[in-house]
């Protein structure tokens, strides 16, 4: 079920203009502690093939935005 409801998100992405040759995605959300946001974020964007910085919900504002720019980050997760 898990791997059947990522690939209907991901394929709401794509229809909703993600374009996985073009864009670069940051997936932001939190990780562990039961939490799914992350996991699932990164299956959806591996399944699209969408290259893609894992960052999660990383402490270091600074840091993350100074990587977005520097990268040219354009999809946020």
């Amino acid at each position: 079920d898990y791997h059947r409801q990522m690939e209907l998100a991901a394929e709401g992405l794509f229809a909703a203009g993600l374009d996985p040759k073009t864009d670069l995605a940051m997936n932001l959300f939190f990780a562990g502690g039961l939490y799914g946001g992350f996991l699932s974020f990164f299956t959806i964007l591996e399944d699209l093939e969408c290259p893609h910085f894992p960052m999660a919900a990383h402490a270091d504002h600074q840091f993350v935005a100074k990587t977005i720019v520097k990268y040219k980050v354009n999809t946020l997760c």
